[in-house]
């Protein structure tokens, strides 16, 4: 499943007020669903480093990667 996180944790308020979501809302979401895997994207341009929404969605769904504009997703792999 893909999923925009435009927003970590620190942002919530934001998220809400711009119709968005954060990466660990987007990890509940896939948890919910019950999907194998999370491919979250459409991050604020505010954040250089995916690192810290990578791992925010993580600690709800494991089975998370953060993906970019023209990344190919293949079998469970990016290229």
């Amino acid at each position: 499943m893909y999923h925009e996180a435009s927003y970590g944790d620190d942002k919530a308020d934001m998220a809400s007020d711009h119709m968005h979501s954060t990466a660990r809302q987007a990890a509940t979401i896939a948890n919910l669903a019950e999907v194998k895997q999370l491919l979250i994207g459409h991050f604020s341009n505010r954040y250089k480093d995916f690192t810290p929404l990578l791992e925010q969605a993580r600690e709800v769904f494991s089975a998370t990667d953060a993906v970019e504009d023209g990344m190919v997703w293949k079998n469970n792999a990016k290229s």
